[in-house]
């Protein structure tokens, strides 16, 4: 138990812990049951005056805590600590500034250490290292602050009660930023992974991470300190832990492993669990998953699950780890073909015109994509960005018969291809970024519903119909096309929600779990920026 005792002809405060904690509640409660039973025992009684200041003499300077020296300890631990986490650098803020201590006060050392310590058990099932939270030093301040293991060979009492302060929080926050946001902060390091070279001075990175809510705000850490002298702790830690089913599995399997490089690679995908926060199912019981190293998308149901493979981005030009919600499907769309492809592969056929019917391009000016005359347009044109080349939509077209569009900052999307032939491939990393799906009807079902029989009919038809004008005795003849049962576009309502993820352990679609290849060797990066939490 802390008290507050003011010093004669000195400004400063000084804290003064008494012998035992559990001596000065025996001592008061047998004050207590004296004072109740005072009415049946003679009022000359000699502990009729006893009163709590008559254990005075059981506090003893030895155990005093002198505020400036606590605070001046306090210092130094913000001053030696080097971590650049966020949850570190807002600790350091924290205690740099004029703000109140979480776990220690006149009362002593708050019971929700014990309850942290108890909680924190569980690091050992999430592959993660008890030294990355400080919990041995931990147990230690909390042991000798306890048993008042003060003497000359120990720390000083304000150097203990500092370290727990500092400690206590920083094993909090880190646990709870990590378990909400990630350990790590792959915004960072994914985004910086591949440049794109504009030229010889000029360059950009190619954004591999599109995941907006993926590092917290100081609110997020102020709302977890506050917690810490309330009921609402543990609560709250166990909040914070992903609830998806992938790390329910993952966090089962890792209770099983005993392989140090096994444990390594779930604790490494239980990290990006840690990115999505769960199936965002708030209005729908549906959601859709492609996983990129098993190169299969999952479109999971109440009760039922539908996979196809897929291809995606090669390894120039790799899709992103993303989350997002589909909210519309175009069915025969054109191809608004970007303009790293125009100067790569189209810009050096410029005034070809057979090569561009070939392909059905058309030319237009940016930004009123207005159509222009092809013989007209030079490479140089081409290269200025000015002018966009765009594929007429329908059979031929290689975003195929029909697109999913959801938001997202990479300018990628589901699609169907014309190039069929890749699903029969196992390496299928071929796109420029987009996922080209093996079963785009069965996709649009899915998201629809089997309900609206009309439009889901409306949908195959316009996706299967010849719209492109063929030769019959040397003249060009229209398709003969019901336009009444053409659909160009259909919404997706209630959105449904998308995450193109990347995990290396991943259930097939009867359950088991199966490891894939690190197809574009995120792994590597990951642990490597995990290291310091992992066992």
């Amino acid at each position: 138990m802390l008290h507050r005792k003011g010093r004669k002809g000195c400004e400063k405060n000084i804290y003064k812990i008494t012998v035992s904690s559990s001596l000065w509640l025996f001592f008061s409660l047998i004050f207590l049951i004296l004072s109740l039973t005072s009415c049946s025992i003679n009022n000359d009684r000699e502990n009729n005056t006893l009163s709590l200041s008559s254990f005075q003499s059981l506090f003893t300077e030895e155990y005093a805590i002198d505020a400036d020296e606590f605070k001046s300890f306090l210092a130094h631990l913000v001053d030696v600590d080097k971590s650049s986490s966020s949850p570190d650098k807002f600790l350091k803020k924290y205690y740099s500034g004029d703000n109140p201590y979480i776990w220690v006060s006149h009362s002593g050392l708050t019971s929700n250490a014990d309850s942290l310590l108890s909680f924190l058990a569980i690091l050992d099932t999430l592959g993660l290292s008890q030294d990355a939270f400080r919990l041995s030093q931990i147990r230690e301040d909390v042991d000798r602050f306890r048993n008042l293991d003060f003497n000359e060979d120990k720390s000083t009492i304000e150097k203990v009660v500092a370290r727990l302060e500092y400690n206590l929080s920083k094993a909090l926050l880190r646990y709870a930023k990590g378990q909400r946001y990630g350990f790590t902060a792959p915004a960072h390091y994914l985004n910086r992974l591949d440049k794109i070279v504009v030229d010889s001075v000029n360059f950009s990175y190619r954004r591999l991470f599109d995941i907006d809510n993926s590092s917290p705000k100081d609110s997020f850490f102020i709302q977890v300190l506050n917690t810490v002298n309330t009921d609402s702790m543990i609560v709250c830690l166990r909040n914070m832990s992903p609830n998806s089913d992938i790390y329910c599995r993952l966090y089962d399997e890792m209770k099983r492993a005993t392989s140090h490089s096994y444990r390594r690679l779930l604790a490494v995908n239980m990290e990006k669990c840690r990115w999505f926060r769960g199936r965002t199912t708030d209005e729908v019981n549906k959601h859709i998953v492609v996983n990129i190293p098993s190169l299969t998308l999952y479109a999971y149901a109440d009760d039922s699950t539908l996979t196809m493979r897929v291809a995606c981005g090669s390894m120039l030009t790799k899709s992103p780890i993303l989350q997002s919600r589909i909210y519309r499907m175009d069915v025969n769309p054109q191809w608004v073909i970007p303009q790293s492809i125009v100067k790569k592969d189209i810009a050096r056929h410029a005034g070809n015109t057979s090569y561009f019917a070939r392909h059905r391009y058309n030319i237009c000016e940016r930004p009123s994509f207005r159509k222009v005359n092809i013989s007209s347009v030079s490479y140089q044109m081409l290269m200025s960005g000015k002018y966009a080349v765009v594929q007429e939509g329908g059979e031929g077209n290689s975003l195929g018969r029909i697109i999913f569009r959801f938001m997202n900052n990479c300018s990628v999307y589901l699609h169907d291809t014309s190039s069929r032939g890749v699903f029969s491939r196992e390496d299928r990393r071929v796109s420029h970024g987009c996922i080209r799906v093996q079963h785009p009807y069965e996709l649009a079902r899915f998201l629809l519903g089997s309900e609206d029989i009309d439009l889901l009919d409306k949908i195959e038809y316009s996706m299967t119909a010849n719209m492109r004008p063929v030769m019959v005795d040397s003249v060009m003849v229209s398709p003969d096309i019901d336009k009444s049962r053409l659909v160009h576009s259909a919404k997706v309502n209630p959105k449904i929600p998308i995450a193109i993820t990347y995990y290396t352990v991943y259930p097939d679609k009867v359950g088991n779990l199966i490891v894939y290849d690190d197809v574009y060797g995120y792994d590597s990066i990951i642990e490597e920026h995990l290291s310091g939490y992992l066992q």
